[in-house]
Formats: C-alpha cells, structure tokens, sequence
C-alpha cells in the first residue's frame, strides 16, 4: 500500500527572491532540510506555477506559487512498488 501523498503549498514573498529553489523550500516547510528538497525537486515532486520543475538551482520570484508533494515517507515513497500494480511474478524472469 503507498503512502498517502501530502501536498505542501507557499507563494514566494518579496524578501525571499531572488533565493534557489532548493533553498527556499526549507524556509517554507520547516520539516523538510535543504538536501531532503534537492531530492524532491529531482525526483519531480515539485511544482511552480503549475509546471514541473527539476532544476535545483533555479531562481525563485516573487509571488511564484510552488507545490511540493511528499508522501508520508517523503521522496522514498517514489520508488516503492504498489503491489497492486504487478500484473505477474515468477522467480525465473528478472
């Protein structure tokens, strides 16, 4: 069973541009460190404005709207395997 996922959502202030994505992410959700966001934004589980971003020094501005999703295990949760999903399972094909 995956986790459930939590979205995390801010809107950049003035003070804050023009800070790296990968840096203001912390600022903004205490619980997740400066490294633990690199790998969100790598992983994909980072939005701006609606669109995906995966560039982990990108400048912010202000008044960007950025989404954050992390599961209850955070970036782990992505490369779990739902056991739902597996349609066949033989200990002789890889």
């Amino acid at each position: 069973m995956q986790s459930p996922i939590n979205k995390h959502c801010f809107t950049v202030a003035a003070d804050k541009a023009p800070l790296r994505l990968d840096q203001v992410i912390p600022l903004y959700i205490a619980e997740f460190s400066r490294e633990q966001a690199k790998k969100f934004i790598q992983i994909g589980a980072v939005w701006i404005n609606d669109k995906r971003v995966q560039i982990v020094s990108r400048k912010v501005i202000a008044g960007d709207e950025v989404a954050l999703y992390a599961g209850r295990h955070g970036y782990r949760t992505y490369y779990e395997i739902n056991q739902q999903n597996i349609l066949y399972e033989d200990d002789d094909v890889i």
